[in-house]
């Protein structure tokens, strides 16, 4: 955690003299090392929801009842395994399971 923080701290230095090429090679090489596999691929589906909302639709677009859930992610009915470990499926479950704070802020990617 130390090692990101370092990370983070340096890109927060850097970042109005380089060029946005530069900052995202710099991300690379600090945050993908210190990620695993099982983190850069949830962390992947994240940016694939956030990137194509357009795709998703909300509770309350598909029911208007007013309850706690009603800004996650509509999940569909599956019955196939396969389709449940899909990209689609998969990314809607892992967004809705964020604090509200995080997805909140998920339209400033």
């Amino acid at each position: 955690m130390k090692k990101l923080s370092t990370a983070c701290q340096i890109i927060r230095n850097v970042k109005t003299f380089l060029s946005a090429l530069a900052l995202k090679i710099i991300y690379r090489a600090f945050f993908h090392l210190a990620m695993s596999l099982t983190t850069q691929y949830l962390f992947s589906l994240l940016i694939f929801v956030v990137q194509d909302s357009n795709l998703f639709s909300t509770n309350i677009e598909i029911h208007n009842i007013d309850t706690r859930q009603r800004n996650n992610l509509y999940i569909p009915q599956a019955n196939l395994t396969r389709y449940q470990k899909g990209a689609y499926y998969s990314g809607i479950k892992i967004f809705n399971s964020l604090p509200m704070e995080t997805k909140n802020a998920a339209d400033n990617l």
